[in-house]
């Protein structure tokens, strides 16, 4: 789920995970590349390590 803002919400039912991040950009441009970049980047790297 995705959200205003760049709410997001993952589940991961293989890795037994839930992810929440929530953040302030409402209404502003990149606000959701944000969010993804801090799942790619951090949440799921750490999960690959």
């Amino acid at each position: 789920m995705s959200g205003n803002g760049g709410n997001k919400v993952v589940a991961i039912p293989a890795l037994d995970m839930v992810v929440v991040i929530t953040s302030t950009n409402y209404n502003t441009r990149g606000m959701h590349e944000q969010t993804d970049k801090i799942l790619t980047d951090y949440v799921l790297a750490a999960v690959d390590r």
